[in-house]
Protein backbone atom coordinates (compact mmCIF):
# COMPACT_ATOMS: atom_id res chain seq x y z
CA UNK A 1 0.00 0.00 0.00
CA UNK A 2 2.55 2.14 0.35
CA UNK A 3 4.57 1.46 -2.49
CA UNK A 4 1.36 2.28 -4.51
CA UNK A 5 0.85 5.00 -2.61
CA UNK A 6 4.67 6.41 -3.52
CA UNK A 7 4.11 5.57 -7.01
CA UNK A 8 1.22 8.07 -7.37
CA UNK A 9 3.03 11.13 -5.46
CA UNK A 10 5.99 10.58 -7.68
CA UNK A 11 3.72 10.56 -10.77
CA UNK A 12 1.74 13.94 -9.46
CA UNK A 13 5.33 15.57 -8.91
CA UNK A 14 6.63 14.92 -12.73
CA UNK A 15 3.50 16.17 -13.96
CA UNK A 16 3.54 19.70 -12.09
CA UNK A 17 6.87 19.54 -13.12
CA UNK A 18 5.63 18.93 -16.82
CA UNK A 19 3.39 21.84 -16.22
CA UNK A 20 6.20 24.46 -15.80
CA UNK A 21 8.98 23.34 -18.02
CA UNK A 22 9.81 26.10 -21.20
CA UNK A 23 10.56 24.13 -24.43
CA UNK A 24 12.37 26.82 -27.06
CA UNK A 25 12.42 26.01 -30.25
CA UNK A 26 14.79 27.39 -32.74
CA UNK A 27 12.33 28.80 -35.75
CA UNK A 28 14.14 29.38 -39.36
CA UNK A 29 14.21 32.42 -40.69
CA UNK A 30 12.08 32.34 -43.89
CA UNK A 31 12.43 34.85 -46.38
CA UNK A 32 9.60 37.15 -47.01
CA UNK A 33 7.22 36.60 -49.90
CA UNK A 34 4.63 38.87 -51.52
CA UNK A 35 1.17 38.06 -49.86
CA UNK A 36 -1.63 38.83 -51.99
CA UNK A 37 -5.33 38.78 -51.14
CA UNK A 38 -7.97 39.57 -53.78
CA UNK A 39 -11.20 38.46 -52.76
CA UNK A 40 -13.73 40.53 -56.17
CA UNK A 41 -17.29 40.50 -56.15
CA UNK A 42 -18.54 41.06 -59.76
CA UNK A 43 -20.63 43.79 -58.48
CA UNK A 44 -17.73 45.93 -56.96
CA UNK A 45 -14.50 47.27 -58.88
CA UNK A 46 -11.00 45.37 -58.21
CA UNK A 47 -9.32 45.58 -54.87
CA UNK A 48 -6.33 43.98 -53.39
CA UNK A 49 -4.05 44.18 -50.43
CA UNK A 50 -0.84 43.32 -51.14
CA UNK A 51 1.73 42.85 -48.15
CA UNK A 52 5.20 40.85 -47.34
CA UNK A 53 4.91 37.92 -45.37
CA UNK A 54 6.58 38.03 -42.15
CA UNK A 55 8.01 35.46 -39.55
CA UNK A 56 6.07 33.74 -36.15
CA UNK A 57 8.61 35.51 -34.26
CA UNK A 58 7.98 38.83 -36.00
CA UNK A 59 5.23 40.94 -33.08
CA UNK A 60 4.23 44.14 -36.06
CA UNK A 61 1.66 43.83 -38.54
CA UNK A 62 2.34 42.94 -42.04
CA UNK A 63 3.57 45.60 -44.04
CA UNK A 64 3.56 46.47 -48.30
CA UNK A 65 7.00 46.22 -50.10
CA UNK A 66 8.07 49.62 -51.44
CA UNK A 67 7.24 49.90 -55.43
CA UNK A 68 4.60 47.01 -55.50
CA UNK A 69 2.95 47.16 -59.03
CA UNK A 70 -0.67 44.89 -59.39
CA UNK A 71 -1.94 44.19 -62.60
CA UNK A 72 -5.15 42.85 -63.99
CA UNK A 73 -5.10 40.42 -66.94
CA UNK A 74 -7.72 38.93 -69.22
CA UNK A 75 -6.55 36.28 -72.36
CA UNK A 76 -2.83 37.71 -71.76
CA UNK A 77 -3.89 41.43 -72.27
CA UNK A 78 -3.01 43.84 -69.13
CA UNK A 79 -7.01 45.61 -68.47
CA UNK A 80 -5.99 47.11 -65.62
CA UNK A 81 -3.48 48.46 -63.43
CA UNK A 82 -4.38 49.28 -59.72
CA UNK A 83 -3.13 52.24 -58.16
CA UNK A 84 -2.23 52.18 -54.20
CA UNK A 85 -4.48 54.18 -52.10
CA UNK A 86 -2.85 53.98 -49.34
CA UNK A 87 -1.27 51.28 -46.93
CA UNK A 88 -1.22 48.36 -48.60
CA UNK A 89 -4.34 48.59 -50.69
CA UNK A 90 -4.80 48.66 -54.42
CA UNK A 91 -7.88 49.28 -56.65
CA UNK A 92 -8.93 49.94 -60.06
CA UNK A 93 -7.67 52.92 -62.35
CA UNK A 94 -10.32 51.82 -65.02
CA UNK A 95 -13.14 51.39 -62.63
CA UNK A 96 -13.69 47.92 -64.32
CA UNK A 97 -15.73 45.07 -62.63
CA UNK A 98 -15.22 41.63 -63.11
CA UNK A 99 -17.37 39.90 -65.56
CA UNK A 100 -19.35 36.27 -64.77
CA UNK A 101 -17.84 33.98 -67.01
CA UNK A 102 -14.79 35.88 -68.21
CA UNK A 103 -11.06 34.43 -67.04
CA UNK A 104 -8.87 36.83 -65.17
CA UNK A 105 -5.21 36.89 -64.26
CA UNK A 106 -3.67 39.03 -60.85
CA UNK A 107 -0.33 39.77 -61.18
CA UNK A 108 1.68 41.39 -58.54
CA UNK A 109 5.64 42.97 -58.38
CA UNK A 110 8.05 44.28 -56.54
CA UNK A 111 11.59 45.07 -56.35
CA UNK A 112 13.36 42.22 -54.39
CA UNK A 113 10.86 40.00 -54.66
CA UNK A 114 9.65 36.82 -56.48
CA UNK A 115 6.68 38.04 -58.94
CA UNK A 116 3.05 36.50 -57.75
CA UNK A 117 -0.11 35.74 -59.74
CA UNK A 118 -2.85 33.43 -59.97
CA UNK A 119 -5.81 33.12 -62.12
CA UNK A 120 -9.55 32.74 -61.26
CA UNK A 121 -12.75 32.26 -63.46
CA UNK A 122 -15.64 34.87 -62.17
CA UNK A 123 -18.49 32.63 -61.23
CA UNK A 124 -22.20 32.71 -62.78
CA UNK A 125 -24.78 33.81 -60.62
CA UNK A 126 -27.51 31.06 -59.74
CA UNK A 127 -31.37 31.91 -58.59
CA UNK A 128 -32.54 30.49 -56.24
CA UNK A 129 -35.59 28.11 -56.94
CA UNK A 130 -37.59 29.17 -54.44
CA UNK A 131 -37.67 31.71 -51.54
CA UNK A 132 -40.08 32.74 -48.73
CA UNK A 133 -39.62 34.73 -45.62
CA UNK A 134 -42.39 34.05 -42.40
CA UNK A 135 -42.01 36.73 -39.65
CA UNK A 136 -43.38 34.50 -36.59
CA UNK A 137 -42.57 31.17 -36.87
CA UNK A 138 -42.27 30.25 -33.38
CA UNK A 139 -41.26 32.09 -30.28
CA UNK A 140 -38.26 31.08 -27.82
CA UNK A 141 -37.92 30.41 -24.39
CA UNK A 142 -36.65 33.65 -23.60
CA UNK A 143 -39.94 35.14 -25.72
CA UNK A 144 -38.47 36.37 -28.90
CA UNK A 145 -40.10 36.15 -31.67
CA UNK A 146 -38.46 33.73 -34.49
CA UNK A 147 -39.29 34.20 -38.31
CA UNK A 148 -38.40 31.83 -40.91
CA UNK A 149 -36.33 32.00 -43.69
CA UNK A 150 -36.51 29.15 -46.67
CA UNK A 151 -34.59 28.97 -49.36
CA UNK A 152 -34.01 25.89 -52.34
CA UNK A 153 -31.29 25.71 -54.90
CA UNK A 154 -31.11 23.89 -58.45
CA UNK A 155 -27.69 22.97 -58.08
CA UNK A 156 -26.20 22.30 -61.66
CA UNK A 157 -24.72 19.05 -62.58
CA UNK A 158 -20.94 17.33 -63.09
CA UNK A 159 -19.32 19.83 -61.50
CA UNK A 160 -18.28 21.05 -57.58
CA UNK A 161 -20.21 24.29 -56.68
CA UNK A 162 -20.20 26.05 -53.60
CA UNK A 163 -22.81 29.04 -52.41
CA UNK A 164 -22.68 31.76 -49.69
CA UNK A 165 -25.70 32.84 -48.04
CA UNK A 166 -25.29 36.87 -46.20
CA UNK A 167 -27.78 38.60 -44.86
CA UNK A 168 -27.50 42.28 -44.36
CA UNK A 169 -30.48 43.94 -42.30
CA UNK A 170 -31.20 47.96 -42.34
CA UNK A 171 -32.10 48.72 -38.48
CA UNK A 172 -34.12 51.91 -37.63
CA UNK A 173 -34.27 52.18 -34.21
CA UNK A 174 -36.29 55.36 -32.17
CA UNK A 175 -35.81 56.13 -28.40
CA UNK A 176 -36.59 59.09 -26.63
CA UNK A 177 -38.08 60.97 -30.27
CA UNK A 178 -34.49 59.99 -31.91
CA UNK A 179 -34.09 57.95 -34.87
CA UNK A 180 -31.03 55.61 -35.71
CA UNK A 181 -30.12 54.06 -38.94
CA UNK A 182 -28.00 51.15 -39.37
CA UNK A 183 -26.66 48.83 -41.43
CA UNK A 184 -25.67 45.82 -39.88
CA UNK A 185 -23.91 41.69 -41.03
CA UNK A 186 -26.75 39.77 -39.84
CA UNK A 187 -25.58 36.62 -37.73
CA UNK A 188 -27.75 33.74 -37.45
CA UNK A 189 -27.39 29.81 -36.06
CA UNK A 190 -28.37 27.04 -38.47
CA UNK A 191 -28.63 22.92 -37.46
CA UNK A 192 -28.43 22.22 -41.16
CA UNK A 193 -24.94 21.02 -41.70
CA UNK A 194 -24.45 21.60 -45.13
CA UNK A 195 -25.24 25.60 -43.95
CA UNK A 196 -22.64 26.44 -42.13
CA UNK A 197 -21.62 30.36 -40.87
CA UNK A 198 -18.48 31.54 -41.05
CA UNK A 199 -17.81 34.42 -39.32
CA UNK A 200 -14.75 35.63 -42.30
CA UNK A 201 -17.07 36.17 -44.37
CA UNK A 202 -20.04 37.10 -42.18
CA UNK A 203 -22.65 34.07 -43.87
CA UNK A 204 -23.34 30.89 -44.66
CA UNK A 205 -20.67 28.89 -46.93
CA UNK A 206 -22.39 26.17 -48.55
CA UNK A 207 -21.01 23.13 -50.68
CA UNK A 208 -23.30 20.50 -52.89
CA UNK A 209 -21.13 17.24 -51.80
CA UNK A 210 -24.27 16.17 -51.19
CA UNK A 211 -26.82 17.64 -53.54
CA UNK A 212 -25.16 17.56 -56.89
CA UNK A 213 -27.15 18.10 -59.73
CA UNK A 214 -30.12 18.13 -57.62
CA UNK A 215 -32.64 20.60 -55.78
CA UNK A 216 -32.07 21.14 -51.82
CA UNK A 217 -33.83 23.13 -49.61
CA UNK A 218 -32.91 25.39 -46.78
CA UNK A 219 -34.85 26.41 -43.43
CA UNK A 220 -32.61 29.44 -41.73
CA UNK A 221 -34.75 30.71 -38.06
CA UNK A 222 -33.59 34.37 -37.57
CA UNK A 223 -35.08 36.69 -34.71
CA UNK A 224 -37.70 37.77 -36.51
CA UNK A 225 -38.09 41.44 -33.93
CA UNK A 226 -41.69 42.13 -35.01
CA UNK A 227 -42.54 42.32 -31.76
CA UNK A 228 -40.59 45.38 -31.08
CA UNK A 229 -42.38 48.55 -31.22
CA UNK A 230 -39.26 50.21 -31.20
CA UNK A 231 -36.93 48.88 -33.82
CA UNK A 232 -38.18 48.50 -37.68
CA UNK A 233 -35.89 45.76 -39.38
CA UNK A 234 -36.13 45.18 -43.14
CA UNK A 235 -33.52 42.30 -44.23
CA UNK A 236 -31.53 41.82 -47.25
CA UNK A 237 -30.40 38.17 -48.20
CA UNK A 238 -28.04 37.78 -50.88
CA UNK A 239 -27.46 34.14 -52.27
CA UNK A 240 -23.96 34.35 -54.33
CA UNK A 241 -22.01 31.88 -55.83
CA UNK A 242 -18.75 31.50 -54.56
CA UNK A 243 -15.27 30.35 -56.26
CA UNK A 244 -14.04 26.79 -55.13
CA UNK A 245 -10.33 28.81 -54.17
CA UNK A 246 -12.65 31.53 -51.96
CA UNK A 247 -15.03 28.76 -50.40
CA UNK A 248 -11.53 27.15 -48.96
CA UNK A 249 -9.87 29.64 -48.19
CA UNK A 250 -12.96 31.27 -45.70
CA UNK A 251 -13.11 27.53 -44.50
CA UNK A 252 -9.10 27.17 -43.64
CA UNK A 253 -9.22 30.14 -42.37
CA UNK A 254 -11.47 29.78 -39.51
CA UNK A 255 -10.33 26.32 -39.02
CA UNK A 256 -7.00 27.42 -38.36
CA UNK A 257 -8.29 30.21 -36.35
CA UNK A 258 -10.09 27.91 -34.17
CA UNK A 259 -7.32 25.70 -33.70
CA UNK A 260 -4.65 28.88 -32.91
CA UNK A 261 -3.58 28.05 -29.23
CA UNK A 262 -5.19 24.88 -28.82
CA UNK A 263 -2.26 22.23 -28.29
CA UNK A 264 -4.83 18.95 -29.32
CA UNK A 265 -5.76 20.60 -32.68
CA UNK A 266 -4.58 19.34 -35.99
CA UNK A 267 -2.11 21.51 -37.88
CA UNK A 268 -4.63 23.92 -40.47
CA UNK A 269 -2.72 25.10 -43.58
CA UNK A 270 -4.55 28.40 -44.59
CA UNK A 271 -5.78 27.81 -48.39
CA UNK A 272 -3.50 29.76 -50.76
CA UNK A 273 -3.46 29.56 -54.75
CA UNK A 274 -0.88 32.33 -56.01
CA UNK A 275 1.98 30.34 -57.20
CA UNK A 276 5.77 32.27 -56.36
CA UNK A 277 4.06 33.73 -53.43
CA UNK A 278 0.97 34.10 -50.74
CA UNK A 279 -2.66 34.39 -50.76
CA UNK A 280 -6.09 34.12 -52.16
CA UNK A 281 -7.29 35.11 -55.56
CA UNK A 282 -11.00 33.90 -55.70
CA UNK A 283 -14.41 35.62 -55.87
CA UNK A 284 -18.07 35.80 -55.64
CA UNK A 285 -21.24 36.83 -57.68
CA UNK A 286 -23.71 38.09 -55.57
CA UNK A 287 -28.04 37.97 -56.04
CA UNK A 288 -30.14 40.04 -53.86
CA UNK A 289 -33.35 37.33 -53.06
CA UNK A 290 -36.31 40.02 -52.46
CA UNK A 291 -38.67 38.36 -50.23
CA UNK A 292 -42.63 39.04 -49.67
Amino acid sequence: MRKFQYTIALLMTLLALGCDQIVEIDLPEVEPQLVVNLAFSTDSIWKARVTLSQNLDVAYSPVAAPGTKVLIEENGQVIDSLRKIGGDTFVSVENLKPIPGHTYTVRASAPGYPDVAGTETAPMPIAPASVSWRDTAGIDQYGHVIGEFKFAIDDPAGARNHYMLSIVTLDTFIYDQDTFISYNQFYAESQDPQLAYNWRCGGFLIEDATFDGRRRDFVLPLYSESNDPMLRRQRYFFLSTITESLYLYLKTSVDYDNANGNPFAEPVRVYSNMPGGMGIFGGYSPLLILVD
